[in-house]
């Protein structure tokens, strides 16, 4: 069946963000390179849990409270897949962690409470622990953690890429106007201010993206970022739409359940 057609709008990329290390928070960048694992170096990186060999994730904020306060950033911009340059990452408490020292796992596990190691090559099969808030409804679980499988190969959940426009910012704040709607809390990698009104992803649904890059095909809703919520102090159902997209391969997550 012939793809849709969709009328073509006038966009512009308003920022672009990588996130050095999944959960930690990230850095705003003038340029990048889109390959088969999104943005050259996002989520290059991420902290494994040294007892159970899970990924730490901000996902499950019982276990990995103050994960989310942590920032990462490059120190040299990365220029091939292969060749990572160091991170640099600050701590909730402003100290400042450089990924080459030789404590580092030390350091990084007083701080958080719980042994972890710094990894740059993901396990074969990764996994992480999801945390289901209480009492919120649509969700399938309540006050819960399940063991989530993530895509293989990489220390990414579920897509590779994830697109918001501003407008989609914008029908938000005006739904919810007791709200506090951010971009960074969606983590985002491409801010797109298209000119229009309303949740304008919602047109790009399951169609080839060749204005993104060739590689940014088979997309989908995305839910807002279940981290960004799951620290949030005003979490609303409003903020829990349907927004943004998640570009990915379709190979990468056919063995997915969707979610």
């Amino acid at each position: 069946m012939p793809e849709a057609l969709v009328e073509p709008v006038s966009a512009a990329v308003v920022s672009l963000w990588r996130y050095p290390v999944k959960s930690m928070q990230g850095e705003e960048i003038n340029s990048t390179v889109v390959t088969e694992r999104g943005l050259l170096g996002d989520r290059a990186f991420a902290l494994m849990d040294a007892e159970d060999g899970k990924t730490v994730t901000a996902k499950n904020p019982k276990k990995w409270p103050t994960m989310f306060k942590f920032r990462a950033a490059f120190v040299d911009s990365p220029t091939v897949p292969s060749v990572m340059p160091s991170v640099k990452i600050t701590t909730p408490e402003g100290v400042t962690i450089s990924s080459t020292e030789s404590d580092l796992n030390e350091k990084l596990s007083q701080n958080l409470g719980r042994a972890v190691v710094f990894a740059g090559q993901p396990p074969e099969k990764p996994h992480l622990d999801e945390y289901w808030p209480e009492d919120v409804p649509g969700l399938p679980f309540s006050d819960h953690v399940t063991d989530e499988n993530t895509l293989e190969g990489t220390f990414f959940d579920l897509a590779i890429i994830h697109i918001l426009t501003t407008s989609t910012i914008d029908a938000l704040r005006a739904a919810y106007p007791h709200g506090r709607f951010e971009a960074r809390r969606f983590r985002p990698n491409i801010i797109i201010d298209t000119g229009t009104q309303g949740f304008a992803e919602n047109a790009w649904i399951v169609r080839s993206d060749r204005a993104v890059s060739p590689l940014c095909h088979d997309n989908l809703a995305a839910e807002r970022s279940a981290a960004g919520h799951r620290h949030s102090q005003d979490g609303s159902a409003a903020e829990r739409g349907s927004c943004g997209r998640l570009c990915e391969r379709r190979a990468q997550w056919d063995h997915q359940t969707g979610r």
